[in-house]
């Protein structure tokens, strides 16, 4: 997993991926990646689907240590941006 970016000396492993779409896979075969890179993936609309709004006094506090990171590809094989 090394090779996909999915650790770093400063932050440590990555635990958790989002995917925006699923592309076509099936929920089986995003749980056998997720499995064999040793994170959690989840999809981005399964997340809303499932998700109640929060009141402002539910949101986390969030502060210069934490740490969160957007990478997407201009397309199927384009370089992350």
């Amino acid at each position: 997993s090394s090779k996909l970016g999915l650790s770093n000396d400063s932050y440590g492993d990555v635990k958790t991926v989002i995917l925006l779409h699923r592309e076509k896979k099936t929920d089986d075969e995003i749980q056998e990646m997720a499995q064999s890179l040793g994170v959690q993936v989840q999809v981005f609309a399964d997340l809303l689907d499932s998700a109640s709004p929060a009141t402002e006094d539910q949101l986390p506090e969030i502060g210069l240590a934490d740490l969160s990171t957007i990478v997407y590809t201009s397309g199927t094989t384009g370089s992350p941006k």
